[in-house]
C-alpha cells in the first residue's frame, strides 16, 4: 500500500508539473502583453552627452516586410519587419519634443505589397507630421519593397557593398504538367512523366477557382487578369519611386528594371543619396543640425516586458514568439503577389 501511494504521488507530481508548464505556455504571452504598457526604458544610450536634451534616435529593423503579425507580436526581431510596430514606434517618437532626427537602419529584401506600402506611409506620415529629418541607412540590402518604403525618407544612404534595387513585382508561379501519365516520389522529390494517357480532374466551385491547378494550362483570360494586377502594383511602385527620388518613369522601366545594383551604381542611378557608413551618417546629421557636442544618440531597444526577465519563463516566450514569427514568414511566402528580391523561405 505504501509503495502504491509513493507511485501515485510521483505520478501526480509529474502530471501537475506538466499542466503547470502547459498553463504557462498559454498565459505567459498574454501576461507579457499586459505588461508591455508599463513604464520602462525604451531606448539605450549609444554615444554623445547623456545630459543633452537633443536626441537622435536609431531604429534598427531587419528581415522581410509584413503589414503586421496575426498575433500582433510586440517586438522587433531579425527575421521580419512588422510595419505596424514601426508605426507605433514612430508615433511614440513624434511626441518627444527633444527629438531632433531619426535614423532607420534597415536591411531587407522587401516583402508583401501591403506591408511595404504601410511602412512607406508610416515613414511619410512621421516626416510630414513631425517636420523632423528621417534618414534611411542600409548596411547590406535594400531591395524591392524595402526601396518602396525607404523613398519616403528625407535621405537614403548605403554602406559600400550594399545591394540596392529590384524594382518589380513578383506574381504567382506554378508548374504545368501536360497530359501526365504517372507521378512518382523518390529521394529527390516528386517526379512527373507527361505523355498522353492519364486525365486529372478536380471538382471546384466558381470560375477559375482552380487557376493554379498544375495539371492544366491557364487560360488567356486568367493570365491577362494576373498581369493586370501585377501591372497595377508595378505602376504604383514606379509612381512612388519616380516622385520621391526624382527619376523619370521611363528610365526606371527601361534602364533600371528589376536589376540589383551595388551601392556606387545605385548612387549613379539616384536610388540612394550617398555611399556612407552609419557612423558617417550620424556625423552628417549632427553637423547639419549644428549640435556640436550637445547631443545624445539613442537606439530603440528590442521590446520586452519585465516578465521576460525571469530566466525560467524567458525560454517559453522565445519559443512562443519564434514559432509565430516563422508562421508569419511562411504566410508571406504563400502570398501570390510580392515585392521581394530573392529570399530563401527555409523556415517553411
Amino acid at each position: 500500500m505504501q509503495s502504491f501511494w509513493k507511485s501515485f504521488t510521483k505520478t501526480l507530481g509529474v502530471l501537475s508539473a506538466f499542466f503547470v508548464i502547459l498553463l504557462l505556455i498559454m498565459i505567459v504571452p498574454k501576461i507579457s502583453g499586459n505588461y508591455m504598457d508599463l513604464p520602462q526604458e525604451k531606448y539605450e544610450f549609444i554615444e554623445g552627452n547623456k545630459s543633452s536634451l537633443n536626441k537622435i534616435v536609431i531604429l534598427e529593423i531587419n528581415g522581410i516586410i509584413a503589414s503586421q503579425s496575426k498575433l500582433d507580436l510586440p517586438l522587433l526581431n531579425s527575421k521580419i519587419i512588422y510595419a505596424n510596430e514601426v508605426e507605433k514606434i514612430l508615433n511614440d517618437l513624434s511626441s518627444d519634443f527633444n527629438l531632433k532626427a531619426v535614423i532607420i537602419s534597415i536591411n531587407s529584401p522587401g516583402g508583401s505589397v501591403s506591408g511595404s506600402n504601410r511602412l512607406y506611409n508610416a515613414i511619410n506620415d512621421f516626416k510630414q507630421n513631425s517636420k523632423l529629418p528621417i534618414i534611411i541607412h542600409t548596411n547590406e540590402i535594400l531591395a524591392s519593397g524595402a526601396i518602396w518604403s525607404a523613398v519616403a525618407a528625407d535621405k537614403i544612404y548605403a554602406s559600400y557593398g550594399a545591394m540596392i534595387g529590384s524594382i518589380g513585382v513578383k506574381g504567382p508561379s506554378w508548374f504545368v504538367y501536360n497530359e501526365p501519365i504517372s507521378m512518382q516520389h523518390n529521394y529527390f522529390g516528386p517526379r512527373v512523366s507527361t505523355l498522353k494517357g492519364i486525365d486529372y480532374y478536380q471538382p471546384y466551385s466558381g470560375k477559375s477557382k482552380d487557376i493554379f491547378n498544375p495539371f492544366r494550362k491557364p487560360t488567356l483570360e486568367e493570365l491577362t487578369s494576373i498581369q493586370e494586377m501585377l501591372d497595377s502594383i508595378y505602376e504604383r511602385f514606379l509612381n512612388i519611386l519616380s516622385k520621391n527620388r526624382k527619376i523619370d518613369k521611363d528610365y526606371i522601366k527601361d534602364e533600371l528594371g528589376a536589376l540589383v545594383f551595388e551601392s556606387d551604381a545605385a548612387k549613379q542611378h539616384n536610388l540612394i543619396d550617398e555611399v556612407a557608413s552609419l557612423d558617417t551618417v550620424k556625423e552628417k546629421i549632427i553637423f547639419s543640425l549644428k549640435l556640436d557636442e550637445d547631443y545624445q544618440i539613442l537606439r530603440v531597444k528590442n521590446t520586452s516586458s519585465f516578465i521576460e526577465q525571469f530566466s525560467n519563463l524567458n525560454f517559453l516566450l522565445k519559443g512562443y514568439y519564434n514559432n509565430h514569427i516563422n508562421s508569419d514568414i511562411c504566410n508571406l511566402s504563400n502570398q501570390q503577389f510580392l515585392l521581394i528580391s530573392n529570399y530563401n523561405f527555409s523556415e517553411c
